[in-house]
Formats: C-alpha cells, sequence, structure tokens
C-alpha cells in the first residue's frame, strides 16, 4: 500500500535528518557526568523554562489557527519546569527574572509546529533513566524537582506513538516533509544555542 509506505518515511526522515544536531546537543547536557551537581540541575531547568516557554507559546499560538491532530494543551511541559523550580526553592519572582530565549525556531504553521514538536516531545524519551539518576544523586523524585523528566510517566510510551502517528497522517502526502524536518534540525541547533548561551555547565 503506497499510502503506508508514505506515512512511515517521515519518521525515518526526522531521524535521519536531526541525527547530527541530536548527537551534538546530547554531547553538552550534564546528567551522567560525574561533576554533576544540584545547582547545576536548577540551572539546567532554568535555562529549560527559557527555551520551553516561548516556544510553547508560540504552538498554542499555532493551534488557535490550525489543528495538529492532538491537544496541544495536554503536551505543555513548561509548567512542570516552574514547578520543579518551586519545589527546588527558586521563588516565582525569580523565575519572571530568568532570561528568555528570543532566537526561536521559526514557528508560523503546522510543518513548522510538528518539526519543533518532534523536538520537545522526543526529549521525554529519555526522561525515564534522567530521572533515577536525579533520584540515586540527590534524592530528587517526580513531585519534589523531577517532574519535567518524569514527564508523562508510564504513558510516556503511548504519548510519543500517538505524536508519531499524528506525524504520519498529516505528512502523509509527502508534500511537507522537508519543511517538518528543517523546522526540527532548526529546533535542536537553537536549542543547544540557548543551552549553551545560558553557560548552565559548571
Amino acid at each position: 500500500m503506497p499510502a503506508l509506505e508514505s506515512e512511515l518515511d517521515i519518521m525515518t526522515a526526522l531521524k535521519a535528518g536531526t541525527i547530527e544536531q541530536h548527537s551534538s546537543i546530547e554531547r553538552i547536557m550534564p546528567f551522567f557526568k560525574d561533576d554533576l551537581s544540584l545547582e547545576a540541575y536548577i540551572r539546567v531547568l532554568k535555562a529549560f523554562l527559557g527555551f520551553f516557554e516561548p516556544v510553547e507559546r508560540e504552538l498554542r499560538s499555532i493551534a488557535t489557527r490550525d489543528t495538529f491532530g492532538f491537544n496541544i494543551d495536554r503536551r505543555q511541559r513548561a509548567k512542570l519546569l516552574r514547578r520543579d523550580l518551586l519545589a527546588l526553592g527558586v521563588t516565582h519572582a525569580d523565575m519572571e527574572l530568568l532570561p528568555r530565549c528570543d532566537h526561536l525556531p521559526r514557528l508560523e504553521n503546522v510543518d513548522d509546529g510538528l518539526g519543533c514538536l518532534y523536538v520537545l516531545e522526543g526529549s521525554t524519551l529519555g526522561g525515564q533513566l534522567i530521572v533515577r539518576e536525579l533520584h540515586t544523586r540527590f534524592g530528587v523524585e517526580e513531585k519534589t524537582g523531577a517532574g519535567f523528566f518524569h514527564g508523562y510517566g508510564s504513558q510516556t510510551g503511548v504519548k510519543w506513538r500517538e505524536f508519531c502517528t499524528s506525524v504520519r497522517i498529516y505528512a502523509a502526502g509527502g508534500k511537507s516533509q522537508s519543511a517538518i524536518v528543517q523546522s526540527a534540525r532548526n529546533t535542536f541547533e537553537l536549542l543547544e544555542s540557548w543551552m549553551r548561551k545560558a553557560n548552565f555547565s559548571e
């Protein structure tokens, strides 16, 4: 069935088209480094908030004009970053003073949004390993500072498969594939640039 083959192509293209950017940002993340401190982890959360919050705002704006094929409000995770930071002693007032990224991925339509979401949603997949590492090192759990990485918890795999299905259905005609892949690549690159600029590592 040609339609089925076409549906599968987009996820393969996304993985292959972003492998370099994905590997690059993974190399700078500190979660499994020997010298990771709780203070450095808090800086990571602050930097993530500065990126995720404005990006999610733009994704919601797209959803007011068009549909992603799923409820974008249920995939908003900046609120989990705020909850984690509060649990770790950062006040609401402090959070409002944190810098926000002003060099965001272009998010003008569903093509852009799905490419960006490939990066954001994909980040949930390794979250369970990070949560275990945080608990081992600092005793931090979902309710005490690791809610962002806990993400969807036991539903993470289900949520990811739902997302993949939506992308495949949307791109089944093949016309949006290159735009979606380019958006994912740009999102990885801009997130890495922001994290380096935030100087979160010790």
